[in-house]
C-alpha cells in the first residue's frame, strides 16, 4: 500500500505539470521562422499559408510545395536553492535530449484571384524530455515517503500536437486579400517513471484526443512598397482520453480524461520595401492562454480546476536581402512573454520568456526548386519560481538549425 501511495503521489505531480503542450504552443512551425521570425506579413514564399493565410492570395499563380525538418539541440535545468530538504538543495537536474525530426509541410496552388492550401505541422510540444537522474520535484516526493532523496529514478515525457490547416483565399482587389480555413490539431502525449528500488519499470500511460478550430486573415498592400496584415486562430478544444495504463498502475481509479487545449491567437504584421533588393518587416502575436483549458489527468488529486496560465505575446523584426536572382538572405529577432508563473510554471516543461537570434538564407536552384538553411539560438530570461518543496530556478537553451526545399512544378 505504501508504494502504491508513492507512486500516486509522484504521477500526480508529473501529470499535473508537464503536459501544458497548448499553452507553448509554438512559433517556429516552419522552418522558415528560423531564418527570419518576422512572417507574419509572409506573402512571398509557401509558409504563408502557416503564418499569413491572406498572403496566399498574393504569391505568383502555379502549384507550391514545401517540406522542412528542424534540428532541436536543446538543455532544460533547474535547481532547488530555497529549500528545507538538505539532500537537494543547490543540487543541478538537466535535461538534453535532441528532437532530430520536427517536420513541416505545404501544399498551395495559387491562381488569378484565388489561393488554397492545405499544411502539415508540429503545432505545440514536439519532442521528448528525459531526466534520467529524475527531477528536484519527484526526488522529493519519492524522498518524503521512502526516506530516500538520492533514489535512483527517470522521467521520460513526450508530448506532440500534430497540426495540419487547410485554408482558401480570395483576392477581390488588387491590394486585398480575405481568407479563412480550418485548424486540426491531434494531441498526443505519453509519461513513464522508472524507479527499480519501487518497483516501477516505465510506469505511466498514453493520452490522446482531437480538435477542430477555425483561421481568418486578411491581407493588404495600401502602397506597392508595404504590406499589412491580420490572422486570428480560434482556440481548438481537446478532450484527452487516457489508454494504454501500465500495468504497475493496476487498481488506480484515479485517471481520468481531462481537457488540454491549443489557444487562440492573434497575429499582426507590417512590412515595407525600404530598397528594390532589401525588405524589412515588424510583427506581434498575442496568445490567449488564459482562456485555453488546461487540465491534468489525475484531476481528482487536484484542484478539479484548470490551470491558472497568463495570457502572452510576442513581437519580432526581420530583414530580408535579395543579393542575387539566386540568393536571397535573412536574419532576425523574436522576444517572446510566458505565459507561466509561481501556480503553473515547472520543471518538466518550462515556459518561459525567451530572446530569439535567427539567420539564413535562400537558394533558387532552379526555376522549379528552391532550398533554404535557417539557425535559430534561443536563451531564456532565467526566472525564479516558488513550489511546494521550496524556490527553484528555471533555464532553457536551446540552438536549431533547419533545412528546406520549396518545389514548384512548371
Amino acid at each position: 500500500m505504501k508504494k502504491v501511495l508513492v507512486i500516486l503521489l509522484v504521477l500526480a505531480a508529473v501529470f499535473a505539470e508537464v503536459f501544458a503542450a497548448g499553452v507553448s504552443a509554438k512559433s517556429n512551425l516552419s522552418t522558415g521562422w528560423n531564418k527570419n521570425p518576422s512572417k507574419n506579413v509572409e506573402a512571398r514564399r509557401p509558409d504563408a499559408s502557416i503564418y499569413n493565410i491572406g498572403g496566399t492570395a498574393f504569391l505568383d499563380d502555379g502549384l507550391y510545395f514545401e517540406l522542412g525538418n528542424q534540428f532541436v539541440i536543446k538543455e532544460y535545468s533547474h535547481k532547488l536553492y530555497d529549500t528545507p530538504i538538505a539532500p537537494l538543495k543547490d543540487k543541478k537536474f538537466k535535461e538534453n535530449e535532441p528532437v532530430l525530426f520536427f517536420p513541416d509541410f505545404v501544399a498551395l496552388y495559387k491562381k488569378d484571384k484565388w489561393a488554397a492550401s492545405f499544411n502539415f505541422i508540429i503545432m505545440a510540444g514536439g519532442g521528448t524530455v528525459n531526466y534520467k537522474d529524475g527531477t528536484a520535484l519527484t526526488a522529493a516526493l519519492i524522498g518524503s515517503k521512502t526516506g530516500n532523496f538520492a533514489m535512483p529514478h527517470k522521467v521520460k515525457v513526450k508530448s506532440i500536437v500534430y497540426g495540419q490547416e487547410l485554408t482558401f483565399a480570395f483576392k477581390p482587389y488588387s491590394w486585398l486579400s480575405f481568407a479563412a480555413g480550418l485548424r486540426f490539431a491531434e494531441n498526443t502525449q505519453k509519461m513513464e517513471i522508472t524507479a527499480s528500488a519501487l518497483g516501477l519499470n516505465k510506469a505511466g500511460y498514453k493520452a490522446g484526443g482531437f480538435g477542430v478550430g477555425g483561421i481568418f486573415g486578411v491581407h493588404a498592400k495600401p502602397t506597392e512598397k508595404m504590406d499589412l496584415s491580420l490572422q486570428f486562430k480560434t482556440r481548438v478544444g481537446i478532450n484527452m482520453e487516457v489508454k494504454d495504463v501500465n500495468e504497475t498502475l493496476g487498481g488506480l481509479t484515479s485517471i481520468t480524461d481531462y481537457e488540454n487545449d491549443i489557444p487562440a491567437e492573434l497575429l499582426v504584421g507590417f512590412g515595407y520595401r525600404v530598397a528594390k533588393p532589401v525588405y524589412v518587416s515588424l510583427g506581434a502575436g498575442f496568445f490567449f492562454a488564459k482562456r485555453a483549458y488546461q487540465h491534468s489527468a489525475l484531476a481528482n488529486l487536484r484542484t478539479g480546476k484548470p490551470d491558472n496560465w497568463e495570457n502572452s505575446w510576442n513581437i519580432q523584426a526581420g530583414v530580408e536581402w535579395d543579393v542575387t536572382d539566386f540568393l536571397c538572405v535573412s536574419g532576425g529577432y523574436n522576444f517572446g512573454q510566458s505565459a507561466g508563473n509561481d501556480e503553473t510554471n515547472n520543471i518538466f516543461s518550462p515556459v518561459l520568456a525567451n530572446h530569439n537570434i535567427m539567420l539564413g538564407a535562400d537558394w533558387k536552384i532552379s526555376d522549379q526548386f528552391t532550398a533554404s538553411l535557417g539557425c535559430m539560438y534561443l536563451f531564456s530570461a532565467d526566472k525564479t519560481y516558488k513550489s511546494s518543496i521550496g524556490s527553484y530556478d528555471l533555464k532553457t537553451n536551446t540552438f536549431i538549425a533547419s533545412i528546406g526545399l520549396v518545389y514548384k512544378p512548371l
